[in-house]
């Protein structure tokens, strides 16, 4: 076991080309560790066999999100201290350099200024819109951090024994609310979620935006619309999470898909995976949608 603390970067992998590998040697440039987590059904360990530092672990099979993460994060080979830090990051991410150390920094600033931090994440730049987000719902904490009650997997900064202490991912949900149910139970428990100014990460929302009038429109992949039906009326039974999310999540279920079916040009593809997604809830069908 390793004596002292180690900064992890784990990486969900799925189908990569050879952009990700660019994606992962940027990763391994600032952390000590670079952990692979492949859900396709083939192996690309060679891919990567020539970055240091990486470690490539796959099972030949899709378990999702969360599945892939907790494979690493329940696997005592890894040596986990509980100081380590966990930074994750979708397989499409690209950082520019110095983009984790401020993170840590402003990790560590708010843990001494008395904050039970939960996670850290920084604000995004969406590509779609050529323009930065910030929540809505933020409570400011100094000039270049707020608390909020959520953010997204990719670039999340945690600490392992953080992730033991609120039971790691939520292996009920497979793709779409991972990040969201996670900074979830992190409040329950009492921990703060947070982001900071002092990085901006590159984000894509899905294949983009569609313009509706004033109204933008994100758009992903048909299937998603099954993980985020399903997903939600899990989740909308869930102790843990805020009355607020819970009217947004069932908004998600019942009233996104009308206007899906107005303005998406592919609206009998969404019907039928928004279809699937409800009979499965009622079945308590989870993992990967089977045809």
């Amino acid at each position: 076991m390793h004596l002292r603390t180690m900064i992890n970067a784990i990486v969900t992998l799925y189908n990569p080309d050879d952009s990700v590998v660019d994606h992962v040697k940027e990763f391994a440039a600032q952390a000590d560790r670079v952990i692979l987590c492949d859900n396709s059904a083939n192996d690309h360990s060679e891919m990567f066999a020539d970055i240091p530092s990486v470690v490539y672990t796959t099972e030949h099979k899709n378990l999702g999100l969360s599945g892939a993460f907790n494979r690493v994060l329940k696997n005592e080979k890894y040596g986990w201290s509980d100081d380590d830090y966990l930074i994750f990051f979708d397989q499409d991410s690209s950082i520019k350099e110095n983009h984790i150390q401020p993170l840590i920094n402003d990790f560590e600033s708010l843990e001494k200024n008395g904050h039970k931090v939960g996670c850290l994440g920084p604000v995004f730049f969406n590509t779609s819109k050529n323009a930065i987000e910030e929540p809505k719902l933020k409570k400011d904490i100094s000039s270049n951090i707020y608390q909020v009650n959520n953010t997204i997997t990719s670039s999340l900064l945690t600490r392992y024994q953080i992730m033991k202490r609120v039971g790691d991912f939520n292996d009920e949900v497979f793709l779409d609310f991972v990040d969201w149910d996670l900074c979830w139970r992190m409040g329950a428990h009492g921990y703060g979620v947070f982001m900071t100014k002092s990085v901006v990460l590159g984000h894509s929302v899905g294949s983009g935006e569609k313009k509706v009038g004033p109204i933008s429109l994100r758009v992903g992949a048909p299937i998603r619309e099954y993980y985020q039906t399903r997903d939600a009326l899990f989740l909308m039974r869930k102790p843990y999470v805020p009355t607020k999310m819970k009217i947004r999540l069932w908004a998600n279920v019942y009233v996104r898909p009308t206007v899906h079916k107005r303005f998406m040009d592919d609206w009998d593809v969404r019907k039928h995976y928004i279809e699937r997604g409800r009979e499965d809830y009622q079945k308590h069908i989870k993992g990967e949608y089977n045809a």
